[in-house]
């Protein structure tokens, strides 16, 4: 009979001890899917954020290159304005219109850059817009002095026009500078994507 009692001992041993690694076992696998899934969570949230600076990035990319580009063409609507001028070439009517179009056009472009920020590159677009801005009123100045007797080669009219356009290309140039600064820099992977966006 001692071997009897023996085998169910052995055997209840065995029964208790499977249960308790079974215990163990399922409590590591919990922990273990715990963890996986949070280090997968993690990966996804970095993952996430690395794509949404991407996005961000690419939209203040082709926002910045339609301010470059509206202001190509508005320049050169003013270059055209200013040589219509000086030459009277073609009606002022037809050069003008096209100066305005090109100026309307340069201040929308710039009116994206409150979208895509960041405030430094918004305000410089601003003040690309502005700068602009007075450079074809004083074109406008110029042609009605110049249509109406003034002589479009003297005088402070042609002076001021050279200030304002002046002004337009140093504005032109901070506008770059901010721009290209800000599609330069890097955002390190720890950071808030909302931290580059502001």
């Amino acid at each position: 009979m001692d071997q009897g009692w023996a085998a169910l001992a052995a055997g209840l041993a065995a029964l208790l001890g499977s249960a308790i690694g079974g215990i163990f076992a399922k409590r590591a696998a919990e922990r273990g899917a715990r963890v996986a899934g949070d280090s997968l969570l993690t990966q996804v949230e970095h993952q996430a954020q690395n794509e949404h600076r991407y996005w961000v990035r690419q939209e203040r990319q082709k926002t910045y290159t339609g301010v470059l580009d509206a202001y190509g063409k508005a320049a050169t609507a003013q270059v055209e304005l200013l040589r219509h001028i000086e030459e009277k070439t073609t009606p002022a009517d037809d050069v003008l219109r096209t100066a305005v179009q090109a100026q309307d056009a340069l201040a929308i472009a710039c009116g994206r850059l409150l979208l895509v920020g960041p405030e430094n590159v918004s305000d410089a677009g601003h003040e690309l817009r502005e700068a602009s801005r007075d450079s074809l009123e004083q074109h406008q100045a110029y042609l009605f002095w110049s249509s109406h007797g003034g002589s479009p080669n003297r005088g402070a009219r042609g002076l001021e026009l050279n200030e304002t356009k002046n002004a337009m290309r140093r504005a032109h140039g901070r506008f770059t500078e901010a721009a290209r600064a800000e599609l330069l820099t890097h955002v390190a992977p720890g950071d808030s994507p909302d931290s580059s966006i502001t």
